[in-house]
C-alpha cells in the first residue's frame, strides 16, 4: 500500500461515486453502516454536546480496561473526535517530525503511539493488546496545518480494531469502521496486528 499515490480519502471517495451516483457520498453511506451498528457519526458542529472532551481524553489515555462483550463508549465516531480535538495525545510516544507519507494516507504526517502500543512494537509482538492506539495527524500538502486526523484503536473491551479517519475543521461524517472486514482494515493488514508504524520511526 506503500506505493500508492492517491489517498484513503480520494480512493473512497471515487469508490463511494460510483457505486452511488444519486447520493454520491462516504459520509450517507457510513451513516447508514454507524445505525446498523450502533456507532456515533460526526456531525456539522463536531462532538455531541453530551460528549465531555476532557473525560473522554482521561479514558484514551488509561491504560486497558478489564475485559467484556460490549464495545467501549470511547471508541465511538464522536468520542474518537472530541479525542482528537482535545489533543491529549500529543504527549505520546511520536515520530520525530512531520514527513511525506509512505503509506495509504497521502499527503504529509506525523504520527502518535500510547504506551501501550509503544511497548508491544518495542517488544516485536504479532498481537497487540486491547488499549492500542495509533493517532495520525494529516497536514495535506502543507507542514504546518492539520487537516484531519486518522486512528486505529483496539477496543479495550472487545479487542475488535476500530478505524476512524476525520477531517478539520468541522470532523464531518468521519470514515469510522469496526472489525477487519473493511476498507481501512485491507490497508492496515499488510502490518503486525493492523499496525503499519514499526517501532524504529519512534
Amino acid at each position: 500500500m506503500s506505493t500508492r499515490s492517491e489517498s484513503v480519502h480520494d480512493t473512497l471517495s471515487r469508490r463511494d461515486s460510483r457505486s452511488h451516483p444519486v447520493r454520491g457520498s462516504v459520509g450517507f453511506c457510513l451513516a447508514l453502516l454507524s445505525l446498523a451498528s450502533g456507532a456515533c457519526s460526526g456531525t456539522d458542529s463536531g462532538p455531541a454536546s453530551s460528549v465531555d472532551m476532557a473525560a473522554v481524553a482521561a479514558d484514551m489515555t488509561a491504560g486497558p480496561g478489564s475485559d467484556g462483550g460490549s464495545a467501549s463508549a470511547n471508541t465511538t465516531a464522536d468520542a474518537l473526535t472530541a479525542f482528537v480535538k482535545a489533543g491529549s495525545y500529543k504527549t505520546w510516544k511520536a515520530e520525530p517530525a512531520i514527513h511525506a507519507s509512505t503509506g495509504p494516507h497521502g499527503g504529509n504526517v506525523r504520527t502518535y503511539v500510547n504506551d501501550v502500543l509503544y511497548a508491544s512494537l518495542k517488544a516485536g509482538n504479532t498481537n497487540h493488546p486491547k488499549g492500542s492506539i495509533v493517532v495520525k495527524e494529516l497536514y495535506g500538502s502543507g507542514m504546518s496545518s492539520l487537516t484531519g486526523h486518522a486512528i486505529d484503536i483496539k477496543d479495550e473491551q472487545t479487542g475488535e480494531w476500530v478505524f476512524y479517519e476525520g477531517f478539520a475543521p468541522g470532523y464531518s461524517g468521519p470514515y469510522y469502521f469496526r472489525g477487519t472486514t473493511n476498507f481501512c482494515a485491507s490497508c492496515h493488514s499488510a502490518g503486525l496486528d493492523y499496525v503499519l508504524t514499526k517501532p524504529s520511526a519512534l
